[in-house]
This record gives C-alpha cells, structure tokens and sequence, in this order.
C-alpha cells in the first residue's frame, strides 16, 4: 500500500482567488528531515512539480506565447504522482506550451512514453514501443490512474523476452 504524498498539505484551496505574483510556489518546508524512501520519494515529487509551477507560471515563459502552467496542470500532476505505485520510476517533468504538464518515461528512442496533464479531470497520453509499435489517446482521470497508462509505463521496460 503506497501513500507518497500522505501527511504534505498539497491543498490548493488558497491559491484559488491568488494572483499569479501572489502565489506560493515553495514546496511546504515542514517535512521532517529524515524520510522513509517513500517520503523521500514524496518530497520529491513535490518539489519537481512545484519547480515546474514557479518556472513557468508566467505566460509567453518560452518566448513564443507559451501558456502558464495552470493550477488545474499543477493539481493534476501531484495527483497523478501521488496515485503512481512505488514500483513505477518517477518521470521526467517538463512544461507544455498550452499550460499542460508532461509526464516523460524514457527509455531510448523507440521506447518511450508520455503523459499530458492539463486538469484533474482528463488526460493526454503516448507512447512508443518499438519503430512500429505506437499508441496515443486521452483517458479520463478521475479516482485512479487509467489502467492503459499503467500497462503502457510497465511495457516500456519489458523486455523481448518476457
């Protein structure tokens, strides 16, 4: 049984009526400082999202009329890692033009997949698996991580064999 973000306040409640000047993009600080390997692994997540926030959460933040990263695309990525079992890797985090936060698993080039999170209620997601083994589509996300996402991370380090 997996809880990684158990015990971190990642309400947004105050950063509703905030203005994005005024909001908060610190990681709470109040996190003991020794860490089982799943809080490790919490305040890890917690800091990769919120990084990601506080660099992009300005509009035209990539000098082409990018999108800030919303607070539906924040919320949804701590969600999302939050659900994410123990035994799936972490993801790299980066910042979409249109406000969406990606989620990449990459293994090399031909094996790779990739999950777009712009609120709490959809998602975006592709992948590849070999040269001529690809998938795409948006998956509803509500109380779970869709089982198609689960299977597709896992199968990125499958092997031949398996």
């Amino acid at each position: 049984m997996s809880m990684p973000l158990q015990g971190l306040d990642i309400n947004d409640s105050a950063f509703e009526s905030s203005t994005p000047a005024s909001i908060k993009v610190e990681p709470p600080s109040d996190v003991p400082s020794s860490y089982s390997d799943t809080q490790q692994r919490s305040r890890q997540i917690v800091e990769s999202v919120y990084k990601i926030f506080a660099d992009h959460r300005e509009p035209n933040w990539d000098g082409e009329n990018a999108e800030a990263v919303s607070l539906e695309a924040r919320s949804a990525a701590l969600k999302f890692l939050k659900m994410l079992p123990l035994k799936i890797a972490l993801p790299e985090l980066s910042a979409e033009p249109d406000g969406a936060i990606a989620l990449e698993w990459y293994v090399s080039s031909f094996r790779t997949f990739l999950v777009s999170l712009s609120s709490g209620k959809r998602l975006d997601y592709a992948g590849i698996f070999d040269k001529d083994k690809e998938i795409h589509g948006k998956a509803a996300f509500k109380e779970s991580i869709p089982p198609i996402i689960i299977s597709s991370i896992q199968r990125l380090y499958k092997t031949e064999t398996e």
